[in-house]
């Protein structure tokens, strides 16, 4: 297996990063049509944040960044969904969208949606910031 703290997603080019973000972002977009497992696991996570609640639990709910080549082609119909998922909850939750933080770049990433260990130490780093955790 290749070693993960190896790969950068700034050492590709260009086009082959345009290639790569959208070769992923077409993988995901297929997933979109296994509905009943969409609303299967919607109940799941609902019952789960419902669970949450009862033991006083506020959870946070964490989108981790993605790259600007996979973002531009994701279907608008993926969010949709995913807010869809946050807004049937009837408790209260944090929700942290990385994707609107302007902090990462290119040499945070090992590939279209996964950070590298520069990228996770960047994100735990905001999370224990915004919420005061040691």
């Amino acid at each position: 297996m290749e070693n993960v703290k190896a790969r950068l997603w700034n050492l590709y080019d260009e086009e082959e990063k345009e290639l790569m973000g959208q070769a992923r972002a077409a993988q995901h977009r297929k997933l979109i049509k296994y509905t009943s497992a969409y609303n299967e696991n919607k109940e799941i996570f609902k019952d789960y944040i419902h669970y949450l609640s009862l033991k006083n639990i506020e959870p946070i709910v964490v989108v981790m960044p993605f790259v600007k080549q996979y973002v531009k082609n994701l279907d608008s119909m993926q969010k949709e969904m995913f807010m869809e998922l946050l807004n049937v909850l009837v408790e209260d939750i944090q929700y942290v969208d990385f994707n609107d933080a302007d902090c990462f770049d290119d040499s945070d990433f090992m590939d279209t949606d996964h950070l590298n260990e520069r990228g996770a130490i960047k994100v735990s780093t905001i999370l224990m910031n915004m919420f005061k955790l040691k």
